[in-house]
């Protein structure tokens, strides 16, 4: 069972570094929502997703070739440091362009998403810091796919204390609102991944060759469209619920959708950094590959028991961080922490496609997807607001991996698989749970009903563990891992 201790080992240095990185939002998370109103929180939170959006244009996927051929090259130093050059240089292109075109853009991107231009002066201080953040972006993947997590963990401690820093300075003391949110993001990400690349280039050389950028362009586009729809489906659910309800709603329901991308930050994104990395590894080695899907099977389990508990914790998390406003948010938690352990089962699943370098199939998926969620989107959030707009993200989700699975049994790699009736029934009962307790209407910040609901967890983690529904040989790999652990040792 070497292959997941080593994915634990790798994942627990990455988990610390994205702790690390997403410390700045969880910090900063109290004092946005009790200095912005909801329906500020709002309007920040839709100015976000379409930046998140348009982050992925400026990327050009080239995050994703860069992963792909970097490991073509084992034994060929020189031609990975081109690779790296190469990327950087591209992507710096495309960044310092939509920064200075940003006052032409900001009020065009005002009246697309915000229907005027009331908000340009916000949409181009964000255009100005999406350019900032696709560098970085591409900075710590080249951390990751060197393995150098030293490197990971600076960048991301540097981008925390520098998020905080400027928030400190234009939010709280010179009270500019969700500009001074905007204006941070800018300002602090605008100087790091200035450094970072001075670094980097210094390491590896200024390389530009024009035939390798044109073939990490012509892998990386085809993932531009796929990444850019996983993008859009946010700033659709917000365009849709905001135009259905109101500003506010969309506050609440982005509260709600910030507590599950806890689910990402702690587990699905270290995770993922070290699972995709050494499964298109040993693919391309020709190694045997049943041990990853029951790793991915294992990954579902741990993402289901942590989704059923931030759930039953969701009440008391948001009294902690947010005033009362704030507090139906936490009845739409157990439906968007499904979808992030969704979303994050279909990113591993496409490794299949990546694998076989035919990425020009993403695309495909991610158009079904846009497909389904604009009429799911608009008929239940105008009939059931955050709620229906919650239950559109699930079905969504839903289609999207139908979609990969589909595609992939055709065009990617058949060895790339799970075992789904497990992984449903899983899921399933880890959903039911959370939403049963819901019910309970328990006490909020009590001590003696966390201490239960913490047994709770831990009773429904070892009933799903010992159960059926894991499968022996999932479980002996999981009890390997636990009989080697460190703190096990200890």
């Amino acid at each position: 069972m070497s292959e997941a201790r080593a994915i634990v080992r790798d994942g627990r240095v990455y988990a610390l570094s994205n702790i690390v990185n997403r410390a700045a939002g969880l910090a900063l998370l109290p004092v946005f929502t009790h200095v912005l109103t909801p329906a500020e929180f709002g309007l920040y939170a839709i100015v976000q997703s379409a930046v998140d959006v348009l982050t992925v244009l400026c990327g050009l996927g080239l995050t994703g070739a860069m992963n792909r051929f970097y490991l073509e090259y084992p034994d060929d130093g020189a031609m990975r440091d081109r690779v790296i050059s190469t990327v950087l240089l591209l992507v710096l292109v495309v960044a310092s362009a939509t920064i200075l075109l940003s006052w032409l853009l900001g009020p065009l991107m005002a009246r697309w998403i915000l229907g005027g231009d009331e908000h340009a002066l916000l949409c181009t201080i964000a255009l100005v810091g999406l350019g900032c953040i696709a560098l970085f972006e591409v900075e710590c993947a080249y951390a990751v796919v060197r393995k150098q997590v030293g490197l990971y963990f600076a960048l991301s401690s540097a981008k925390a204390l520098a998020l905080i820093g400027c928030n400190v300075l234009f939010v709280v003391e010179l009270h500019l609102g969700v500009r001074g949110v905007l204006l941070a993001t800018a300002a602090s990400m605008g100087v790091i991944a200035a450094f970072t690349l001075v670094a980097i280039l210094r390491r590896t050389g200024l390389h530009f060759m024009p035939s390798l950028a044109r073939r990490l362009v012509r892998f990386g586009a085809p993932l531009v469209p796929s990444a850019f729809g996983s993008s859009a489906l946010g700033l659709v659910e917000r365009f849709y619920l905001n135009s259905a309800a109101t500003t506010a709603s969309v506050g609440l329901y982005s509260l709600a959708s910030r507590l599950a991308s806890l689910l990402q930050m702690f587990i699905a994104a270290p995770f993922s950094q070290t699972y995709s990395v050494r499964r298109i590894e040993t693919l391309v080695q020709g190694q045997a590959q049943a041990v990853f899907d029951r790793i991915l099977l294992l990954f579902v389990l741990l993402m289901s028991v942590s989704a059923f508990a931030l759930s039953i914790f969701a009440a008391d998390l948001i009294a902690l961080i947010a005033p009362g406003a704030y507090a139906l948010a936490g009845q739409l938690v157990p439906l968007l922490a499904l979808c992030v352990t969704l979303a994050s089962v279909n990113f591993n699943l496409e490794l299949g496609m990546h694998y076989s370098k035919r990425t020009w199939a993403l695309p495909i998926g991610t158009a079904v997807t846009l497909a389904a969620s604009l009429p799911l989107n608009w008929w239940l959030s105008l009939h059931y607001g955050a709620l229906g707009t919650a239950l559109a993200v699930v079905a969504v989700n839903v289609v999207r991996i139908l979609a990969t699975l589909a595609l992939n049994a055709r065009v990617g790699s058949r060895e790339v698989s799970l075992d789904w009736p497990r992984a449903i029934a899983i899921m399933g009962t880890a959903l039911v749970a959370g939403l049963l307790w819901l019910e309970f209407r328990s006490p909020v910040l009590d001590p003696a009903w966390m201490a239960a609901k913490a047994m709770l967890v831990v009773m429904v983690a070892a009933a799903l563990t010992a159960s059926p529904l894991l499968g022996s040989a999932a479980r002996a790999d999981l009890l390997g891992v636990w009989r080697r652990s460190p703190l096990r040792a200890a």
